[in-house]
């Protein structure tokens, strides 16, 4: 698998300020790049995915609506 290529997203499209006041640039990943990634850190119990568990993360309106469904469906096949 060939390594993903991070994008930088323009700062006045979707900047962030920090507490500090200074600004974060966010970086664009589509689902494909991110999810592997994500799953191995998961998988190996990576000290950094702890550290950042409580980090906000942006998504799409799509898929936010599509997660929160899921996790309903989830709670309830587990009732």
């Amino acid at each position: 698998m060939s390594e993903p290529e991070f994008r930088l997203v323009g700062a006045d499209l979707s900047e962030e300020s920090s507490p500090s006041g200074m600004s974060k640039p966010c970086v664009s990943l589509s689902l494909r790049e991110l999810f592997p990634l994500l799953a191995s850190a998961y998988q190996k119990k990576a000290a950094w995915l702890a550290d950042l568990a409580d980090d906000p993360v942006m998504v799409t309106s799509d898929l936010a609506e599509i997660l929160v469904l899921y996790r309903d469906v989830i709670k309830e096949k587990s009732a």
